[in-house]
């Protein structure tokens, strides 16, 4: 394919560099194109092992520098600027102004259905933005295809992951279930996840690992779950790792045999399709936008957001399938989301363009 084939630009513009894109920029650059990265800040424990994101220049009142900003898109002369969706960040929308006086493709990205019912002002909204602004819409979300697409130009484009060589061991007890997501944040439902463990943990019958960032932010949610894991008695079967380096993570997912996230109103975590790249079982809730990445009873489950008892009975369920949808999991990275897979969806929205 010609679009394929020949070098292209592109230039990513989005608030932080997430390890969520790791895979979307590598995928690229292993194909010979150009990528950059603009971010508005920087945060510890980002891989950069792909590429180094730049800081986009801003002023002492902390507004972007547009003239700065204009005049380094114009010497890095993208063929395509990816920007996150400028609904929320003003630093993003004046870098797609930026774009489109320059007279550049603009493609705007975020974590929205592409098959849902929409509001009728959010319908005018996306329109007016991409009829004034952008080429297309990308969305690493399928939502449920009984619905039409939100605009014909939006794009399904999946988060990738590169997945183990080897299908995982046969489980052995205690059963390992791991969580990884942000544990200063109370919508990752730490406290909920040692709630429905409870029992469990009690009689050793399960080891629970939660991993995740804490540095530099409020630790009042931490502190409520060490408080609750003392009270409990849980300090022998629960254990909690900060902090971790993305490399350290990723290799925490193949000691582990099933991977639990019961966040809720999440538009979409990345984490679970690393536990699935590592052949785990994933649970999540059905507020979290990942849902559309599991196949319900056969690579995981989803159950019913903030309900202790239905997480109970999807743990239940899974744990003596644990083997079985192991290789689901595997199974389903290897056949839809893997670099590869990432690349052929977006160089297919790159050409309809």
């Amino acid at each position: 394919m010609q679009a394929q084939e020949r070098h292209m630009k592109f230039l990513f513009i989005a608030p932080r560099f997430h390890n969520n894109q790791y895979y979307w920029v590598k995928s690229l650059t292993d194909h010979n194109h150009e990528v950059r990265f603009w971010v508005w800040r920087k945060e510890p424990l980002e891989n950069y092992s792909a590429l180094t994101p730049s800081l986009i220049p801003r002023s002492s009142f902390g507004l972007p520098k547009i003239l700065s900003c204009y005049r380094e898109m114009k010497a890095l002369d993208p063929d395509i600027v990816v920007v996150r969706d400028p609904r929320s960040f003003l630093f993003v929308f004046v870098s797609m102004l930026i774009a489109r006086m320059q007279k550049r493709k603009v493609f705007i990205y975020s974590q929205t259905p592409l098959y849902q019912t929409m509001s009728w002002v959010k319908k005018i909204t996306v329109r007016l933005m991409l009829r004034f602004f952008g080429s297309l819409w990308i969305t690493p979300i399928i939502g449920d295809m009984r619905y039409p697409k939100f605009h014909p130009r939006a794009f399904y484009v999946p988060f990738a992951i590169e997945p183990q060589a080897q299908e995982k061991s046969p489980v052995r007890r205690p059963i390992r279930i791991i969580s990884v997501g942000k544990i200063y944040q109370e919508r990752k439902n730490h406290l909920l996840l040692l709630e429905a463990f409870y029992d469990s943990l009690k009689k050793s019958d399960i080891r629970l690992t939660i991993i995740g960032a804490l540095s530099g932010n409020s630790p009042e949610y931490f502190n409520k779950m060490r408080v609750y894991i003392k009270k409990y008695d849980l300090e022998q079967t629960v254990e909690i790792k900060t902090n971790l380096e993305h490399n350290e993570v990723l290799r925490e997912y193949a000691k582990h045999d099933l991977f639990v996230l019961p966040s809720s109103n999440e538009p979409l975590a990345y984490s679970p399709l690393e536990a699935m790249g590592a052949g785990l079982p994933v649970i999540c809730s059905d507020t979290n936008g990942f849902r559309w990445y599991v196949k319900d009873g056969e690579n995981g489950y989803i159950f019913k957001s903030e309900d202790v008892s239905d997480l109970k009975d999807k743990v239940s369920l899974a744990i003596p399938r644990l083997q079985e949808m192991s290789k689901n999991s595997l199974n389903s990275v290897k056949q839809f989301y893997t670099p590869k897979s990432f690349y052929e969806k977006f160089m297919e929205a790159v050409q309809s363009v």
